[in-house]
């Protein structure tokens, strides 16, 4: 009687530990592909080449956070893009700098945008820990310098 008993806790053991699940497990962070794109004008419209732009993101976990900066370059209309699979920032902020001063129409004053003035829409839904793909626009406009 002893044995069967303890045949039978054997078996119960072991099919409590054999029960499958629908959800895979998962390790690591949860990551999204992100799209960060914009353009840079002057007051009037015009574009403006040879603008930096310099990405801060800030990722915070838990009590922890971590800044990661990027810098990117306006093309000869303007525009700027770039695309990277991470965590989901907490917050963005692009800073803009006219680094070589006249040779692109004018001096122009630095500026900055934030993650609330920026448009972000989802153009991938989320699966599991991957958060989906995010197309992030930042258009500016540039105030000259007045001499």
């Amino acid at each position: 009687m002893k044995s069967l008993l303890s045949y039978l806790l054997i078996l119960l053991g072991f099919s409590s530990c054999t029960g499958s699940s629908d959800e895979p497990c998962e390790y690591g962070t949860p990551t999204a592909t992100f799209k960060i794109k914009g353009i840079v004008q002057d007051e009037d419209g015009q574009p403006i080449p040879n603008i930096q732009v310099v990405g801060k993101y800030v990722y915070y976990v838990g009590e922890k956070f971590n800044n990661i900066k990027d810098t990117l370059y306006t093309n000869e209309m303007g525009e700027f893009s770039k695309s990277y699979t991470k965590m989901q920032p907490n917050s963005i902020q692009l800073n803009f700098y006219d680094i070589d001063e006249s040779k692109n129409g004018g001096t122009f004053k630095k500026d900055s945008i934030m993650k609330k003035d920026m448009t972000i829409i989802q153009t991938q839904k989320a699966d599991g820990w991957y958060q989906g793909n995010f197309e992030i626009t930042a258009n500016k406009k540039l105030k000259k310098i007045d001499k």
